[in-house]
């Protein structure tokens, strides 16, 4: 798609957050191309997410102090770089950007001027960005509030503004007020051009009630056509898919033909051509051109209403009579209550026909909350032939070691032996009907079928994958086809530079996850029942988690603070460790604990002769083969890493370890008296630990590594100048917090960071929330305030509930509060009593308390994680008078009230206050009793 004419607009938006939803509809509307902001009010605080408009970029440039704050939104289609920002203390707020449109380089600059500072310095300054981006540039199109009414030209600051971009051959095209008033019409909002250039439109567009600003726009004629993304859609169209005659047709294909060819290859070949042929005919594969809609709330009487306002804005500015100001006024808020009636009747109307699933659609197509879109990856770095190339030789091992030695060490050297006596076994129709059912997502890979497809042709079609993975099993081959990966680069932040900022996202064949997801059943039962995994090993094992992980961790710390220890704690980053591991190490692995020769084959062919293609909406790249590494998203590859580090324990003497698949952490308790022993331990391990990664291909990545010391603060601040700890000759620097598993640890394991980054969260989208409160019913704004605020508090909170101070609990409950008040209409220093109970919630230490208890009754009733279970002591032998004090945990004796905050502690005090009854219940019916208990003790307090 192509065209000539560029939508830009600006709006001095005197906050943007307020009024965000009407300036969406606005911006929805109007479809301008560019959106300039001017005073957006947003801190380093606000995430730019909280202010996200489906189908732009926004780019912002916060002020230090309060207030002002510029910003761009630039549709995704669009190339651009920032050439310029202004500095905190200048005159003017400014952003420029470079556009790059076909052979045009187009700068815009969004300017702010601000009134404290003089005109003179202003115009100083606005000169110097001119001169700047002059010899880079093509065009320039500045725009902005320059708070110069260009309605008075006798004016001093006037005429030296209009003498400046004279001397530029600029001009100013907005010729309306800008700011208009009962009393006042100024003219401050411009829009400069350079001279000569055509503008196909321009004006004044009312902000009804948005701000006492107008938004300023201008068509602006571009030299050659714009290149634009066509806005295609491609997908199969069920609409009139008719099960009866699908099924006729697929009983109808020749299986018995695919079951007499002998290469398994061929009968993958004969399924997915046949599927895709049928698929074809019934849910053809359609492709339409995306079509901007009229949002399901606009009805043709807010049209009347909205055109009707606008007639009175442009009578008013017309006559300045105040009976057509108060006319207007009077229809601008007709019009704004008619929009969120007619909101909040659509969102009701879709739930009473029990649309819950869809909710979150409908409250995008309203504006009242949009989920920021992923990142697009930048024109300079789409060759998706590039972008496959550096994903591929990323992966290839720069390790020179020897790996014969390793591999011999693992066939022949290694001191436990195992035997032979792991074998894949066939499987059944029951267990791959299972699978097909559990797999949730519906992403189609390279073979075209999508797990959507391949249930609806179920149960016909499960004993003839059962009979290809079985011949699979048999033959130890993995199909050639499902080792081909469709993979979407994914930015990892929002302005990727290099391709190594782009994270690949592996979508396989859905046939091939079923066939891994039976290797991996198998498998997993093998390597439990020899016992390799370490202990400590919490990454995708069931029951384990990164919770179960930090509150391992976190106990070992303060039960070694307890008895005056100190604690050194060290978190190891690998890069990119999936895709370095050795094949043939692998393999040699694999024999050494016990695969035989057919189970082995089976793994080293799945490994092998690997490739991938990289595609980015319609281009792709040639396949590329793959050397070393587990395929990314794959379902074996995780079990596949673990068991290929499961000896990486061997390496250490001294230290603790806690791994969460790559994620390596090494802890070392000492008394303070024992410090350089300490060091030379820790040293010793570490080195010792960099050796065994080596050896096996893996690279640490010294500058993502951090070390902390913990223990009680005195102590620690007496020793910790004297912590000297050394990767390859690069020291660690002791950190006093570092994200850790998602949470962020500080040295005092209070976790103040993690809360207060938290609340921010929690706060921005409640303002979201809160400013569409009309549009909402009860019922909605309930869901919303526990999906998108309440559950920022849910990760963890066994972890850091416990350590919490009396000021960040309340901080935590005041945003419940806030909830309440928003859900019931509650005025600030009005009551909330009683309506926790009325909507079935728990307050926030409850809540904590209840997520905590069904944890350590999943750890007690299946004694998983065995790390977390052997913390914890039992009465047994109690006399038969004593039995309600039966199997109750025994509270640790502790020294100091820090071990209070500890897994061991909190686990006896909250597991032994619940009553025997529910201890008994399995944990769904636990958790839903517990809370009864919880909600009827909480009403009677």
């Amino acid at each position: 798609m192509s065209r000539n004419i560029l939508g830009i607009a600006h709006l001095n938006a005197q906050s943007l957050r307020n009024n965000f939803s009407e300036f969406k509809d606005l911006a929805f509307e109007c479809n301008f191309d560019i959106i300039g902001i001017t005073e957006t009010w947003l801190s380093p605080e606000v995430p730019s997410d909280a202010v996200h408009i489906n189908g732009y970029k926004f780019i912002r440039k916060d002020r230090v102090a309060r207030g002002g704050g510029v910003g761009i939104y630039v549709k995704s289609e669009f190339v651009f770089s920032i050439l310029e920002q202004s500095e905190s203390h200048s005159a003017s707020e400014q952003l420029w950007i470079l556009l790059k449109i076909n052979r045009i380089q187009l700068a815009l600059g969004i300017l702010y001027r601000r009134q404290e500072f003089g005109c003179d310095v202003f115009l100083s300054e606005l000169e110097n960005s001119v001169v700047s981006v002059l010899p880079i540039t093509d065009e320039i199109v500045c725009l902005g509030d320059f708070n110069i009414n260009m309605l008075n030209l006798n004016n001093r600051d006037t005429l030296k503004y209009t003498t400046m971009i004279d001397f530029f051959s600029l001009k100013q095209i907005i010729q309306e007020p800008t700011r208009v008033t009962r009393t006042t019409s100024t003219l401050i909002d411009h829009i400069l051009v350079s001279e000569g250039k055509v503008i196909i439109e321009c004006g004044v567009i009312g902000s009804h009630g948005l701000s006492d600003h107008c938004l300023i726009y201008c068509q602006y004629s571009l030299h050659s056509n714009v290149e634009m993304k066509s806005h295609l859609h491609t997908y199969r169209d069920f609409n009139r898919f008719n099960q009866e005659t699908f099924d006729a047709d697929l009983q109808a294909i020749p299986w018995h033909l695919m079951i007499h060819l002998r290469d398994v290859n061929d009968k993958i070949h004969f399924l997915n051509a046949n599927l895709t042929e049928l698929f074809n005919i019934h849910a053809p594969i359609r492709t339409i051109k995306i079509v901007k809609k009229n949002p399901p709330w606009m009805t043709d009487n807010i049209k009347f209403m909205i055109k009707l306002r606008n007639k009175s804005l442009v009578k008013f500015k017309r006559t300045l009579k105040d009976t057509d100001w108060n006319y207007y006024k009077q229809l601008r808020n007709y019009t704004t209550f008619a929009v969120k009636q007619e909101k909040k009747a659509y969102i009701e109307f879709r739930l009473n026909q029990n649309k819950h699933k869809t909710l979150w659609q409908d409250l995008n197509r309203t504006n009242i909350y949009t989920k920021a879109e992923s990142h697009e990856v930048p024109i300079h770095l789409s060759d998706p032939n590039k972008i496959n190339e550096a994903f591929v030789n990323s992966s290839k091992s720069l390790s020179t070691v020897n790996f014969n030695n390793l591999i011999r060490f693992y066939c022949e050297d290694f001191p436990q032996k195992f035997g032979t006596n792991f074998q894949f076994s066939l499987t059944d129709g029951q267990a791959i009907l299972k699978i097909l059912s559990n797999i949730k997502s519906n992403a189609v890979g390279t073979d075209e079928l999508s797990i959507k497809m391949l249930r609806l042709c179920c149960p016909f079609i499960v004993p003839y994958v059962t009979h290809i993975i079985n011949s699979c099993i048999i033959d130890s081959i993995f199909p050639d086809s499902w080792k081909t990966a469709k993979v979407i680069p994914v930015p990892k932040s929002n302005a990727p530079t290099d391709y190594k900022d782009l994270r690949p996202i592996s979508i396989l064949p859905c046939l091939s996850k079923v066939f891994e997801k039976i290797m991996m059943t198998q498998m997993q039962s093998y390597v439990q029942s020899i016992d390799i995994i370490p202990e400590t090993q919490s990454g995708f094992r069931s029951g384990f988690s990164c919770e179960t992980s930090l509150l391992n961790i976190t106990d070992d710390i303060l039960s070694s603070a307890d008895s005056d220890e100190l604690s050194v704690l060290i978190m190891l980053d690998y890069s990119k460790a999936f895709d370095t591991i050795r094949h043939d190490v692998m393999v040699s692995i694999l024999r050494c604990i016990g695969f035989d020769e057919s189970a082995t084959s089976l793994i080293e062919n799945y490994l092998t002769n690997r490739s991938q293609i990289v595609k980015i909406k319609d281009s792709q790249s040639i396949s590329l083969p793959i050397i070393n590494g587990v395929p990314q998203g794959s379902i074996l590859g995780p079990l596949l890493y673990v068991i290929y580090t499961f000896n990486l324990k061997s390496s250490l003497k001294f230290c603790k370890y806690h791994l969460y698949a790559d994620d390596t952490q090494l802890h070392y308790s000492f008394k303070p008296i024992d410090l350089p022993v300490a060091l030379v331990h820790i040293n010793t391990d570490l080195n010792s630990l960099v050796d065994y990664s080596e050896a096996h291909g893996l690279q640490i990545n010294i500058s993502k590594c951090y070390l902390m010391l913990l223990g009680k603060r005195k102590t620690r601040e007496k020793y910790i100048s004297q912590i000297n700890i050394m990767i390859r000759d690069t020291p660690l620097g002791v950190k006093s917090s570092v994200k850790n598993l998602g949470l962020i640890i500080d040295d005092e394991l209070r976790f103040r960071q993690h809360i207060s980054k938290n609340v921010q969260k929690a706060f921005i989208n409640l303002k979201q929330i809160y400013q569409n409160r009309s549009c909402l019913t009860k019922k909605v704004k309930i869901i919303l305030c526990e999906s998108l605020v309440l559950s920022h508090f849910n990760y963890c909170d066994c972890v850091y509930g416990p350590c919490l101070t009396s000021v960040d609990c309340r901080r935590i409950q005041r945003i419940q509060n806030s909830c309440l008040r928003l859900i019931f209409g509650i005025r600030k220093f009005n009551s909330i009593g009683g309506k926790l109970n009325e909507i079935g919630w728990l307050n926030m230490t409850n809540r904590r308390m209840l997520h905590s208890a069904c944890l350590y009754h999943k750890v007690i009733t299946r004694q998983t994680p065995q790390y977390l279970f052997n913390k914890l002591r039992f009465r047994h032998n109690i006399r038969d008078f004593f039995l309600r004090h039966k199997n109750l945990v025994i509270t640790p004796l502790h020294k100091t009230s820090l071990y209070e905050r500890s897994f061991s502690y909190n686990a006896s005090k909250v597991y032994n206050s619940i009553p025997p009854e529910i201890k008994e219940l399995p944990i769904q019916h636990f958790k839903i009793q517990l809370h009864k208990l919880y909600l009827l003790n909480q009403y009677t307090s």
